[in-house]
């Protein structure tokens, strides 16, 4: 694929430096990205503005793991997106952009949701208005109508339509979206515990875009099979807490509230209890444990679930969805900052993290081979889906885990 064949405005080397700051980016290098940039210079062009602006989009996402990161990606993007409108605001590819990389600061908590919303929806009508049929504002409408208008059928509808029309094109800078695109619908059949198809659908933006770094280390690696755990033999007595939570405080009261996190030792197993208001939808699960084991609050990556002042240096997840053949797929594991920040989100040898369902008791467990762990941390309890999180404990600071 010649990205660059139909941009007809730019010098070589400005085509030189797209395709740098493309290809950087679909490979997660953030190093790789700002040296093109620089490269690029300050220039007064819309298109060279874009490829600039997505390039940061695309960085915002690869740090997903450091909300601190993600949010200054995303804001330089979001000058950059602006400038290239300002120059031509009939560029419908920038409209459609601007949109996304608004999701991406409400995402970490740099917009109000409300403003967030709002600010999408311009973004949307505008691009609407200048080509209705162009496929990345069809993947848009597709977005508003799965998420915002809760229309599953139409948004994967929609999609698709988006998808074949991506496939189809002849336009280059389309073309450049089809990898993700497919990853959008590999989130959403996530989402629905359709994992065999999610993974189809990522394999297919690999297919496009074979050095897509996200989809490899981290989207596709959701659908991996994985063993759930049996309840713990050991009495229902005896736990530590850790930490406590209000009722109702999470985002959604249709997903797990967290009242509190306790922890008890088995054999070479800690095992923590996520105690809930409600049973949990045994066929989506998402559970997270961000940890500081050096005792410095001031490294680390900053946690994205809501207490976004914590940092963290090692995290266990349980990320996992139960499909139409009664298995789990998902990621569990352990893994370091450095690892969650570059999108590899279990890192760890299989079986380090066991995970069970106690629904009867309203209750979450997962077990953390003792050897992962540190013998003092502050920790930061989180849960919610496979793929979105709603209740995080503490909401602020963190709470002391003493394994001695």
């Amino acid at each position: 694929m010649n990205i660059l064949a139909l941009v007809l405005t730019l010098t070589l080397e400005q085509q030189h430096a797209v395709r740098m700051l493309t290809d950087a980016a679909f490979r997660g290098d953030t190093v790789g990205t700002e040296l093109a940039r620089k490269r690029v210079g300050d220039v007064s062009e819309a298109r060279m503005q874009y490829y600039v602006a997505f390039s940061e989009w695309m960085d915002a996402q690869t740090v997903g793991g450091d909300s601190a990161l993600a949010t200054a990606a995303a804001k330089q993007a979001m000058t950059s997106v602006d400038r290239a409108i300002a120059l031509d605001p009939k560029f419908v590819e920038a409209h459609v952009l601007r949109s996304r990389i608004v999701f991406i600061l409400m995402a970490n908590g740099a917009m109000s949701p409300d403003a967030a919303r709002a600010s999408m929806t311009e973004s949307f009508t505008n691009a609407k208005k200048l080509a209705p049929e162009h496929p990345l504002v069809i993947a848009l409408e597709a977005a508003f109508s799965y998420y915002a208008s809760n229309d599953r059928e139409k948004g994967r509808a929609l999609l698709r339509k988006s998808i074949d029309a991506l496939t189809a094109s002849r336009d280059d800078d389309a073309f450049l979206w089809l990898p993700v695109v497919w990853s959008w619908y590999g989130v959403m059949l996530v989402g629905e515990a359709e994992m065999e198809q999610a993974r189809a659908a990522f394999e297919s933006s690999l297919a496009a875009r074979p050095d897509f770094e996200y989809v490899k280390s981290a989207m596709l690696p959701m659908t991996n099979l994985v063993d759930v755990g049996a309840l713990p033999s050991f009495p229902r007595t005896g736990w530590k807490p850790i930490v406590s939570d209000e009722e109702g405080d999470g985002r959604s009261k249709g997903m797990p509230d967290l009242r509190g996190v306790a922890w008890r030792t088995d054999g070479d197993r800690v095992w923590f209890l996520f105690s809930l208001a409600a049973a949990p939808d045994p066929s989506r699960i998402g559970m997270n444990l961000a940890l500081d084991l050096d005792g410095d609050p001031d490294n680390g990556p900053s946690w994205w679930a809501g207490n976004r002042g914590f940092r963290y240096d090692r995290l266990v997840t349980v990320w996992v969805a139960r499909g139409t053949d009664g298995k789990y797929r998902g990621s569990v594991g352990v893994a370091d900052a450095a690892d969650i920040v570059a999108g590899r989100f279990a890192t760890s040898p299989a079986g380090t993290v066991s995970f069970a369902v106690d629904g009867a008791n309203e209750a979450l467990l997962v077990g953390v081979k003792r050897s992962a762990l540190a013998d003092h941390m502050r920790v930061v309890a989180t849960v919610g889906s496979n793929t979105s999180w709603n209740d995080v404990a503490p909401g602020e600071g963190s709470a002391l885990l003493d394994l001695d």
